[in-house]
């Protein structure tokens, strides 16, 4: 894969505040905070067909305790691998990530980082954390959970999970 020319995290939606300017949020959940709906965030977007974002299903079995975090974990990921293609064409998810970064850089955007962004803490169970370790671990892109932004210094966390 081509080196990307962009820096990628993920957070959670209650972190926005303290993310800079210059970073791309990405909403990656079925839904998103009312704050975020029809706003003017100049650097958020989010689509309700992220194929990102968990399934209904899987969501409202593992809120309703039908599944485990494991059984979620395992659900999810086969979701994730098998949309990819389906909502964007590509093969896997190194592909979209290349083409991603590429059209970041070609629309000449301003965008120094991307955040990967959802509704948990970074100490919860979280799509975002099987995401981040899916891509860290199999397709080798580094994302980091982005904690805290203070006063110009960004603090990670490269695993919790």
């Amino acid at each position: 894969m081509d080196t990307l020319k962009h820096s990628y995290f993920t957070s959670y939606y209650a972190n926005y505040r303290n993310v800079p300017k210059d970073f791309l949020c990405v909403g990656i959940s079925r839904i998103i905070p009312n704050y975020f709906k029809d706003s003017q965030f100049e650097n958020f977007i989010w689509s309700k067909d992220n194929f990102m974002a968990p399934s209904l299903e899987l969501l409202f079995d593992k809120k309703n305790g039908k599944i485990s975090e494991e059984e979620y974990s395992k659900r999810y990921i086969i979701e994730l691998t098998s949309r990819v293609n389906l909502y964007t064409g590509f093969s896997d998810l190194s592909e979209w990530f290349q083409a991603f970064d590429n059209n970041l850089s070609q629309n000449q955007t301003e965008w120094k980082s991307v955040v990967f962004m959802c509704y948990e803490k970074p100490t919860e169970f979280c799509h975002r954390h099987i995401l981040r370790k899916v891509l860290n671990n199999y397709y080798h892109i580094l994302i980091e959970e982005l904690n805290l932004v203070k006063e110009g210094k960004v603090k990670t966390t490269l695993s919790l999970f």
